[in-house]
């Protein structure tokens, strides 16, 4: 079995990923540009990023989610493909509580290909 990702694939988890950080921050009123301050980046960079065309690392991911007031274990299962790998992250984020290195095995799910999708 082949656990590589297409591109494509990988695009989907960032496209998803994206959409979940920029649901969360129009929750909470926030504008791209004020997020990309405290980011440290250009609004044009976190538009890329919400619109997956570019990546974000896990470290990022922590920081916005801080940013954002959530967890980012939860914008990771929502940008999740399929109800699997929903539940795979909800696992890392309990087994991260008890072991923070767990949030490197974060960076696999996001490189895993995307097949069906959350009902």
């Amino acid at each position: 079995m082949n656990n590589q990702a297409t591109e494509g694939e990988k695009w989907c988890v960032s496209r998803q990923l994206g959409h979940a950080l920029a649901r969360a921050r129009k929750n909470l009123g926030m504008s791209q540009a004020a997020v990309g301050c405290r980011l440290g980046l250009g609004q044009g960079t976190v538009s890329k990023m919400e619109a997956g065309r570019a990546s974000i690392d896990v470290a990022l991911l922590c920081r916005w989610a801080a940013i954002l007031e959530v967890e980012p274990w939860v914008l990771l299962a929502e940008a999740a493909g399929t109800k699997e790998q929903a539940a795979v992250v909800r696992s890392v984020a309990e087994m991260a509580r008890e072991e923070p290195r767990a949030w490197t095995t974060m960076k696999l799910l996001l490189t895993r290909p995307v097949r069906d999708t959350v009902e």
